[in-house]
């Protein structure tokens, strides 16, 4: 993830170079200010006016390019963010299905959003305030080094002293920020499980105890930023006693030269103005390489994550579309949860099953049998424990995962719909014809929906289709597999949503379409449809009958 960020340099190196002419324009308004000091000191007013033009013209221009840096900080730290929300989330798509579902959904969603924006207000914008208050605090030294070469001297060795005890400093907050992240994802988990359970904690009256399990878990993540604020708190305390004490030890050195007669009125003042240029990068430096140092620890926390179980395929492009010609045979397979581990949880053993082309497939069973973990395989979502499952001739495991969802089309249980037209819901962002489309809709009993709505096709569908009803999210998931044409059809309890006499008219639809291979998981049997599948499955106790 840290090797992202290079993508951003350009960005970082034009607000650098920006931030460094304005410093170089303020040192060099310090030294103006000296001699207009000692100008007026001296009663020589030709000079001092001379001086004060230049003061007034290089404080204006000062201005445009304070705000043409601010402009350019805030590109750095959007392309910054884009580049590295861009690639986890380009990365957590490498993985395969199995090794997601393994995951906690709420661990990625603390990631983009909570890390996130740690390491945008930690790393990101500490890095650029690093650069940009190092080059400060070097020409800051570098003004007063032309009045007197012993005072920077002074002051380089408390502000070395000042950053090595920042970065000292900064452990303990590496193991604090990496503790928060873990509260944080577990915090996010419990209240969207939380959230998903609305309506079961309202009807049993479990209010009180939900409240009680947030407000614990709240306290948890709160103390744990207490904790990081209070080291942050210390540490603040110590930096701003030892910038004092630079301030006086500088100012005490300024005076001495004076009284000597080795330093002019102005170069009191000009040490003054530039001790605030040296000072106050030292402190911001101190503030941020604590920051900058714990938010490293997120990059690597990423990392582990998306190169956990990532799905590497080496399979061989195919040099056309993969095709079903004979059947998908099940040999010998069987499946285990956790099977590396003593605790082995057997789904399905030794099945023996053919689905010829063509054929019409109902798989029926109780609750818990085994027939999602069937459909997960003939999914590819997972690769069987035990025998073999052969597209034709050809084991699955060797078909990628690309050629594979070619050939077959999906309707899940759960509909997910895109905040867009109801087209591009069917369409899925894919190129159809008009014909298609319609006949994919009535095929699917959309044709009434369509005409009832305002703009037919083109209505927007809002928050995952919150103006639909179940059962027409469930037609839309129908329609867009349909549209699909794939030579093999999937379905995961597609009529639960609807009407029997919909589900029925939709059903008879899809068994009539030629050459279609149709594999219908469901606990949902009529019997007007029953007799015009080729064959009935019943998974239970592990089997498949």
């Amino acid at each position: 993830m840290l090797k992202q960020l290079k993508k951003a340099r350009l960005p970082l190196i034009l607000a650098v170079s920006v931030g460094l002419a304005v410093i170089l324009m303020e040192a060099y308004l310090s030294i103006v200010m000296m001699e207009t000091t000692d100008a007026a000191m001296a009663a020589d007013q030709a000079n001092l006016w001379k001086y004060v033009m230049i003061m007034g013209l290089v404080t204006l221009a000062i201005l445009p390019m304070n705000i043409l840096m601010a402009y350019l900080k805030g590109r750095y730290k959007m392309k910054s963010m884009r580049t590295l929300k861009r690639h986890y989330l380009k990365e957590v798509f490498k993985k395969d299905i199995a090794s997601f579902d393994q995951d906690h959904t709420t661990d990625y969603v603390s990631n983009m959003t909570q890390d996130m924006t740690t390491i945008e207000n930690g790393y990101v914008m500490g890095k650029f305030e690093v650069i940009y208050q190092g080059l400060s605090f070097i020409f800051g030294l570098a003004v007063i080094v032309y009045v007197s070469p012993w005072i920077p001297v002074v002051g380089a060795l408390l502000a070395l002293f000042v950053a090595l005890v920042s970065i000292l400093l900064s452990k303990p907050i590496k193991k604090h920020q990496e503790k928060r992240s873990d509260l944080f994802q577990k915090y996010t988990a419990y209240i969207k499980s939380c959230l998903n359970a609305f309506h079961i904690i309202k009807v049993n009256d479990l209010t009180d105890k939900a409240k009680e399990d947030f407000h614990n878990r709240s306290e948890v993540v709160q103390r744990q930023g207490y904790i990081i604020d209070k080291i942050n708190t210390y540490i603040f305390a110590l930096q701003n006693f030892m910038m004092t004490s630079l301030m006086i030890g500088m100012m005490a050195a300024a005076t001495y030269l004076t009284i000597q007669g080795k330093m002019t009125f102005g170069g009191i003042v000009l040490v003054i103005n530039s001790a605030e240029r040296v000072l106050g990068p030292v402190q911001v430096m101190g503030e941020w390489l604590p920051k900058i140092s714990s938010s490293k620890i997120l990059f690597k926390k990423m990392d582990k994550q998306i190169e956990k179980d990532r799905l590497v395929e080496t399979y061989e492009v195919l040099d056309q579309p993969l095709g079903l010609e004979s059947a998908i045979r099940l040999k010998n397979v069987s499946f285990a949860y956790n099977e590396e581990t003593d605790q082995v949880n057997h789904v399905l053993e030794d099945i023996d099953l053919d689905l010829t082309k063509g054929g019409k497939y109902l798989i029926t069973g109780p609750s818990g049998g085994g027939k999602s973990t069937l459909l997960k395989l003939l999914r590819k979502y997972h690769q069987p424990t035990g025998g073999a499952i052969l597209i034709d001739d050809k084991p699955l495991d060797q078909i990628s995962h690309e050629d594979y969802y070619h050939l077959i089309a999906n309707v899940e249980q759960h509909v997910f719909l895109f905040e867009d037209s109801l087209r591009q819901n069917l369409c899925l962002y894919k190129d159809y014809s008009d014909q298609a489309i319609e006949r994919a809709v009535d095929q699917a009993g959309l044709k009434d929906l369509v005409e009832r709505l305002p703009q037919g096709l083109d209505t927007k569908i809002v928050d995952n289709g919150k103006n639909l009803s179940g059962g027409e999210k469930s037609r839309i998931a129908i329609a867009r597999a349909l549209l699909q044409q794939a030579q093999v059809l999937i379905l995961d309890e597609a009529f639960a949503s609807l009407d029997d006499h919909i589900a029925k008219a939709i059903e008879k639809t899809i068994l009539g379409l030629e050459d279609l291979t149709l594999i219908n998981v469901s606990h949902v049997c009529f019997d007007e449809t029953k007799d015009d599948y080729h064959q009935v499955f019943k998974v239970a106790q592990r089997k498949v009958a």
